[in-house]
């Protein structure tokens, strides 16, 4: 995990109002999660 984003997707429910209030399973939606992958001798494209 890379970073939380608390309430981010309640945020952008005000620009989009057809993002669900609920995902699967009944969960409610509001924050956002930013995972990260890292590859194999991939370079570090951060710099």
């Amino acid at each position: 995990m890379v970073a939380l984003y608390p309430g981010a997707v309640d945020e952008a429910r005000k620009q989009k109002p057809s993002i669900p209030l609920v995902g699967n399973e009944g969960i409610p939606l509001h924050d956002e999660i930013e995972l990260e992958k890292r590859l194999p001798g991939a370079e570090d494209s951060s710099l």
